[in-house]
């Protein structure tokens, strides 16, 4: 069991809920559930990170529902290879995975600082999408 925390605001009160992550059916990744949806994280062994990025994970009624990267703004985009990359600290006594923009996005000034679910009417997406729920300030995992 891992504790996924995050903040609604940058430096605000720490917010933490209990997930799993389970190793994905081919072995190249992790799924993490707990959330509102699960979702499939790719695993880097060589760098010793977990990478999250645009993925569908679900229908909402009728729309699709995908993980889209956040930034520290409050920009979402559903593009590709947007996302978070979460890295491990190598500690058997205190594992943490920390949550940090993968680098794809190209504005510093705005960050990937987490995601969100978002609802779309069509697939692949278009136009804005509804969230349903926003995880704006993802600090990572810890045990």
């Amino acid at each position: 069991m891992w504790k996924f925390r995050y903040s609604t605001s940058d430096g605000g009160t720490v917010i933490e809920k209990d997930v799993t992550l389970s190793e994905n059916e081919d072995g190249t990744g992790y799924i993490m559930s707990g959330l509102e949806y699960d979702i499939e994280l790719g695993y880097d062994e060589e760098a010793g990170k977990l990478t999250m990025v645009f993925q569908y994970v679900g229908m909402s009624g009728a729309k699709y529902v995908c993980v889209c990267a956040r930034t520290s703004g409050g920009t979402y985009s559903w593009t590709e290879g947007y996302g978070l990359d979460l890295i491990f600290n190598m500690s058997d006594d205190s594992p943490e995975l920390e949550a940090v923009d993968n680098g794809v996005w190209t504005a510093a000034e705005d960050p990937v600082t987490g995601f969100g679910f978002y609802a779309f009417a069509d697939s692949p997406p278009s136009g804005s999408g509804g969230y349903i729920v926003r995880y704006q300030f993802v600090l990572g995992l810890t045990r």
